[in-house]
C-alpha cells in the first residue's frame, strides 16, 4: 500500500491503481494537510492494515 500526498501527480496514482497497487491518495480526502496530520493519518491507517 502506498500513501500519496498531494505532491504526487494524480495520473501516477491512477496508473498505480490500474496496476493493482493499493494507493491512498490524500487529495481524495482533504488538501493542504499539515505534516503532523499526514503522519497521524498514516498511523491511523497502519493500525487497520
Amino acid at each position: 500500500m502506498i500513501l500519496a500526498d498531494e505532491n504526487v501527480h494524480y495520473s501516477l496514482i491512477k496508473e498505480l491503481r490500474n496496476s493493482g497497487i493499493e494507493v491512498i491518495a490524500l487529495v481524495d480526502f482533504k488538501r493542504d494537510l499539515k505534516d503532523s496530520e499526514i503522519i497521524e493519518f498514516a498511523n491511523c491507517k497502519e493500525d487497520n492494515w
